[in-house]
């Protein structure tokens, strides 16, 4: 019944999650660590607010579209995280869900034989950035070589998270290997029980986003 199954797909999903305009979307993509930073996310914000979001990895140019049909009208907030293997695959699933918050993780090597180089890769990840407005944020990672360009035309409210960044009351103590890692937010401190450098960049990210969703709501 029609030319091309996917495009289908994906315009019945557009149409879909046109239908909950006070839904807040939030965007998650990156090299690595996607999964987990939307997990944490949504740790958080289900204290506060009725969530939904992708299961699993479902993040694809068939999986987003397909995750959306979840959303139902008591949900406040939706966290999807949206993977690549192609050139457009993040600029079309983003059409569909319209993200106004978006995080990066990182933007690494993987998929690069596919998009030829990490400017390349850059460019594709930065589409979770394109539907921001005044009212949103974009949250990047300050130690990432591609930092700057990622910030460039964002409309909305950019977000830097890193080691060395001590915004919104968090503040880093330190690394105890694979016991976790210990920080502050607000000056009460908090051990995160996930080790590694890349889960606190990722617990990081999702913080932010968290702060700065309750303060817009």
């Amino acid at each position: 019944l029609v030319n091309n199954t996917l495009m289908a797909l994906q315009k019945i999903a557009m149409k879909y999650v046109s239908k909950f305009p006070n839904l807040i979307k939030i965007a998650v993509t990156g090299s690595s660590g996607k999964t987990t930073t939307k997990e944490i996310a949504v740790s958080i914000l289900k204290q506060k607010y009725n969530v939904i979001c992708n299961k699993g990895n479902l993040n694809s140019e068939t999986g987003l579209p397909l995750s959306v049909f979840e959303i139902r009208k008591e949900h406040q907030v939706g966290i999807f995280e949206m993977g690549m293997n192609r050139k457009n695959e993040i600029k079309e699933i983003c059409n569909v869900l319209k993200p106004n918050y978006g995080i990066i993780t990182n933007i690494g090597t993987a998929h690069i034989g596919l998009l030829g180089s990490q400017k390349n890769i850059a460019i594709e990840k930065k589409n979770v950035f394109k539907f921001i407005n005044k009212n949103g944020a974009a949250i990047i990672p300050s130690d990432d070589k591609f930092a700057k360009f990622l910030s460039r035309g964002i409309k909305g409210k950019k977000i830097f998270y890193g080691f060395n960044i001590e915004e919104n009351g968090i503040k880093f103590i330190n690394d105890e290997g694979i016991n976790g890692t210990n920080f502050k937010i607000n000056d009460v401190e908090i051990h995160l029980s996930l080790p590694g450098h890349y889960n606190y960049l990722n617990t990081l990210a999702a913080v932010e986003l968290a702060q700065s969703l309750t303060i817009s709501l």
